[in-house]
């Protein structure tokens, strides 16, 4: 039994060994971290009101995002409002000025 297990024991070095040095283990732990899907999420360090349209001018709608709370953002228009899901109906926008900076936002 004993040499059974030194073999098996042996086996299993190897095979770890292959897996560490293998070129497709360092593909696959080299490769690019997936991309956010859908939403990113944004931390409020001030009250943000929330909008029907991406202007101050337009209605407000719902109780918009509270200090220190965290919102997801979908995208962030070129005149920096972001646009935020809204469960109840169509997306809703903040001004992008109320929330902590996000490096990479997808455009709208």
């Amino acid at each position: 039994m004993r040499k059974f297990a030194r073999s098996a024991v042996v086996a299993g070095v190897g095979f770890a060994l292959a897996a560490v040095l293998s070129p497709v283990a360092h593909a696959v732990s080299q490769a690019p971290a997936p991309k956010a899907q859908g939403q990113i999420w944004v931390h409020a360090f001030e009250n943000a009101p929330t909008y029907e349209e991406a202007t101050t001018h337009s209605p407000k709608v719902g109780r918009g995002i509270r200090k220190g709370e965290s919102a997801p953002v979908i995208c962030m228009s070129t005149t920096g409002w972001y646009k935020i899901p809204d469960a109840s109906q169509d997306p809703v926008w903040a001004e992008a000025n109320h929330f902590d900076s996000v490096v990479h936002m997808p455009k709208c």
